[in-house]
């Protein structure tokens, strides 16, 4: 799976709060994006390494 996009990238987070992610990186790998998903309860693998891919409700 991959996460990118072009352009800037208009998402609602779970307050219905409308994101305007304008910001390198355009990938799952985006802090704001992370944000978006941590409203959802959805978190970024945040261990060692490097995983663009990785969500899950633990981080883990």
């Amino acid at each position: 799976m991959s996460i990118n996009w072009s352009g800037d990238l208009l998402i609602r987070d779970a307050y219905g709060e409308l994101i305007d992610i304008d910001r390198l990186p355009r990938t799952g790998m985006n802090r704001e994006l992370h944000r978006v998903g941590a409203s959802y309860g959805v978190i970024k693998y945040n261990r060692n390494g490097r995983d663009d891919a990785h969500w899950s409700d633990t981080g883990a």
